[in-house]
């Protein structure tokens, strides 16, 4: 589950922008 978790949150970052993705996660 851990390496499904991190490959969501890498092709998450790819797609969205890190201001965006922090707002998401904040």
């Amino acid at each position: 589950m851990q390496t499904v978790f991190e490959t969501f949150l890498e092709q998450l970052s790819e797609s969205v922008d890190e201001t965006d993705f922090r707002e998401a996660m904040a």
